[in-house]
């Protein structure tokens, strides 16, 4: 793979260089997590990557904010989740068969790659 990160500062949770199959990936990977831009919150300033994130953040500060209103329970392992994020969630159940091959042993998440895995495993 031709193309790696070089800027490992903090972002990676391993000192391995994170390495893109093209230019494409790498600039996205870039562009996510390595951009200068932050958005900072007015009310408390801390600061967020993504301008999705800090309009998300910036909920936590309205009166009526309830973090557990927003949650729903997976009906097949008992996680408690964002509504926004159990679409995506219940992908990880899904017995794709070898389209996800790669098997966590400990959570029993399933991957497409053995990077993936291997990338799981180091968190």
């Amino acid at each position: 793979r031709p193309f790696k990160c070089e800027d490992f500062k903090g972002v990676h949770s391993n000192a391995k260089r994170t390495r893109f199959r093209n230019a494409a990936n790498h600039r996205n990977h870039m562009k996510n997590m390595h951009n200068n831009r932050n958005f900072e919150c007015q009310e408390c300033g801390k600061k967020l990557k993504r301008e999705k994130s800090l309009r998300m953040h910036e909920k936590t500060h309205l009166p009526d904010y309830d973090p557990l209103k927003k949650k729903t329970k997976c009906e097949e392992c008992g996680k408690l989740l964002d509504r926004e994020y159990l679409k995506k969630h219940m992908k990880t159940h899904l017995d794709d068969g070898d389209a996800r091959p790669f098997k966590c042993q400990v959570c029993r998440k399933t991957f497409r790659s053995s990077t993936d895995l291997k990338h799981h495993t180091n968190i």
